[in-house]
């Protein structure tokens, strides 16, 4: 399963024609007229909402945060669809050619990021989206990072990785469509200083002639800020080209009141 085309409609980019996801609001000059500079819009539900895109979105985050008696510990407050044309446009070209690289399958995933002390219209509005050149090292270098399960970003007590909204309080996570392509798994091993362009490569694809290198890398479970499995935990999931993520949506989301810390466990989402 994958993110490609939606139906047949298409709109024009200045140097090829992409095709959007069928779902998204119309931006109003599809039909040939020049461009205008709306490179992105949200779409905030449940207005006009699909039902089967809202859920999926809504059980993925409770899903992964649940306390000891299985019950959500947050609320989802506002979904937001984020149609970025630029971006989406970058991140399909990517994905043909992961796809082709990898037989067919570019392995798209749908995983949470937080941005932290960032507000996520900041990254929405550039040009560049979630920047691999300003993130710092990490436990597999210098990437964007991503969680399987939302209760990681949403952290615990000493580190979060949500953004805290401040004129609600509430907390907001992007959920991301990643190409993951080729992945390689490091387990439950740590390596900080990993460098993509030497650690990556593939030596069972590589020949003489060719070097062929690992899409991603795959780790943990890790706790937030911390090596190894536990409380909050998830597999993570980085990649050292944005050009092979696009920010789906924005979850807005708060505490309930008898929430607990997360526990338990979710069936990871393949991207639909």
């Amino acid at each position: 399963a994958g993110t490609g085309p939606g139906g047949p409609a298409m709109a024009r980019s200045p140097s090829a024609l992409v095709v959007f996801p069928q779902e998204w609001t119309p931006f109003g000059d599809e039909s040939g007229a020049p461009r205008n500079h709306a490179w992105w819009q949200r779409c905030v539900y449940p207005r006009g909402a699909a039902v089967n895109e809202l859920d999926l979105v809504r059980s993925q985050l409770r899903e992964s945060m649940l306390d000891g008696a299985h019950r959500p510990t947050v609320e989802v407050v506002r979904i937001e669809r984020i149609q970025h044309r630029r971006l989406y446009k970058r991140f399909a070209d990517k994905r043909d050619e992961i796809a082709v690289k990898c037989g067919g399958a570019a392995n798209v995933l749908r995983l949470w990021h937080g941005t932290g002390e960032t507000d996520p219209d900041v990254i929405l509005r550039s040009e560049s989206g979630l920047d691999e050149r300003m993130s710092s090292q990490g436990f597999y270098g210098k990437g964007v990072y991503f969680a399987e399960y939302a209760r990681y970003s949403n952290g615990d007590k000493d580190r979060g990785y949500f953004h805290s909204n401040r004129a609600s309080g509430h907390r907001q996570l992007l959920l991301c469509k990643v190409l993951c392509g080729n992945v390689k798994d490091f387990g439950g091993a740590i390596k900080r200083g990993l460098n993509p362009a030497k650690d990556l490569v593939d030596e069972r694809r590589s020949t003489a002639t060719v070097q062929v290198v690992f899409d991603s890398v795959r780790g943990g479970p890790h706790r937030p800020g911390h090596g190894g499995g536990g409380e909050n935990d998830s597999a993570m999931l980085v990649v050292y080209r944005n050009t092979q993520v696009y920010p789906a949506y924005l979850v807005t989301y708060k505490k309930t009141a008898a929430s607990g810390q997360p526990r338990g466990a979710a069936a990871a989402f393949a991207s639909r």
